[in-house]
């Protein structure tokens, strides 16, 4: 869904909006959250860096971000590509009775864009958030015992 999503995006921005004057910034950045700990998916290294979500901004208190996340400046879906890869590679998984390879977090992917109009100076953000559940497959069938079996609970 992910690379769909960025490839969509990508596609009409660089054909559509650019035809009309605009002019994307984008930023990516990748975490799981596996056993009620937040881990950044761009780090190669294995990094003991407690990560938290903070409050933004005092005066709206529905704003929050996980600070001391790696920010990756992305300018098409090909940039993309190689970064869900290497995240895929560091995300917690496993094997149960219906997936050998069973993601055992949720993981959130954000695309942040920033779009300048350079004819009417107009300057819009936004960020496309697309999450993925652990353990999507049913508990029954899945024979998820023991710490498998807590693992999706968030």
């Amino acid at each position: 869904m992910i690379p769909r999503s960025v490839a969509q995006y990508f596609r009409y921005t660089t054909e559509k909006l650019k035809e009309r004057h605009w002019k994307f910034e984008c930023k990516a950045t990748y975490l799981e959250i596996y056993n009620e700990r937040i881990r950044d998916l761009l780090r190669s290294e294995d990094t003991r860096q407690k990560l938290e979500i903070v409050q933004r901004n005092k005066k709206k208190k529905d704003l929050f971000e996980v600070s001391g996340l790696k920010e990756v400046i992305v300018s098409s879906s090909s940039e993309v590509f190689p970064i869900l890869h290497q995240a895929k590679k560091n995300r917690s998984t496993a094997s149960t009775d219906c997936n050998d390879v069973s993601s055992r977090s949720h993981s959130l992917f954000q695309l942040f864009l920033n779009g300048f109009n350079s004819e009417s100076k107009q300057t819009v953000n936004g960020v496309m958030n697309l999450i993925d559940l652990a353990g999507s497959e049913r508990l029954k069938i899945s024979n998820a015992q023991g710490q498998r079996l807590k693992e999706p609970r968030l």
